[in-house]
């Protein structure tokens, strides 16, 4: 009787060691599957960043990270269904309880379909990259994140925002391609314009010829002409063409130096 219980002891063991060793496979298995996984993606990136412009490679890389989050998900999940039936529970009734359960709970989650369906379009589109520069859903902010499932902005004072992609309908980027750098001056209205134009235009000259600022103006500063008369003054405005992201900087220092070119000539401002 004490070898019967002995034998039959020994039987489980083995089972579970069995079982155990079985279940390790499975997981290193799929660490090796999302090893060579990242592998092939990034060998993906390379290939096709190679001898591109900076934008291409942006789009590159955020599909990329898509990619990588994608196959992420999908190994966990075949490999989690794995284990369970390794430890002896059956798939089947989780995965008719789940579509039962996903008929329900999906008049529920819409807006979750939406966003996926709306991320999917983001991306195909190239609407969106990271490090863009955008405004989306009433909220503006540097492109932290971009997923299938939502868009993280970080605006200028810090603040991080994650917008829904079904909250997304109209997508503002204001660093695709080339941007301008919009600058306003104020003159007296008695001033002629004609010499604040020269300036303006001058200081434009200068600063497309300055090396640090330079390398990021694509064209000569653009006279618009007079932006709005008010009772106080006349609002004149220009822009300057320049590499995306590179508005903000070159606008303050164009004003900056604006500012010094008016008071050298004596145009006076209210």
């Amino acid at each position: 009787m004490d070898n019967l219980l002995s034998l039959f002891d020994l039987g489980e063991a083995e089972a579970a060691v069995t079982q155990a060793a079985r279940v390790l496979v499975i997981l290193v298995l799929a660490w090796l599957l999302q090893r060579v996984a990242s592998r092939i993606i990034r060998l993906f990136h390379d290939y096709m960043a190679e001898d591109r412009d900076p934008e291409q490679r942006t789009r590159i890389g955020t599909v990329e990270q898509v990619l990588r989050r994608f196959m992420t998900v999908v190994i966990v999940l075949v490999a989690g269904t794995l284990v369970l039936g390794e430890l002896g529970i059956s798939v089947l009734p989780l995965l008719a309880t789940a579509g039962v359960a996903g008929i329900v709970i999906g008049f529920g989650a819409q807006s979750l379909i939406k966003d996926y369906f709306n991320g999917f379009f983001l991306l195909v589109e190239d609407q969106l990259r990271q490090g863009d520069v955008v405004e989306i859903a009433g909220r503006a902010g540097r492109v932290e994140e971009l997923t299938l499932r939502h868009v993280r902005l970080r605006d200028f004072d810090g603040n991080v925002y994650f917008v829904p992609n079904s909250e997304v309908k109209v997508v503002v980027n204001r660093t695709r391609e080339y941007s301008h750098a919009v600058a306003d001056a104020v003159v007296k209205s008695a001033q002629p314009i004609e010499e604040a134009y020269a300036v303006m235009r001058e200081v434009g000259r200068v600063l497309r010829e300055d090396p640090a600022f330079g390398r990021v103006i694509l064209d000569d500063v653009e006279i618009a002409g007079v932006e709005r008369w008010e009772p106080w003054g006349l609002v004149l405005r220009a822009r300057i063409k320049v590499l995306p992201r590179s508005q903000w900087e070159v606008r303050r220092e164009y004003l900056s130096r604006l500012k010094a070119a008016f008071e050298a000539r004596g145009i006076q401002s209210p």
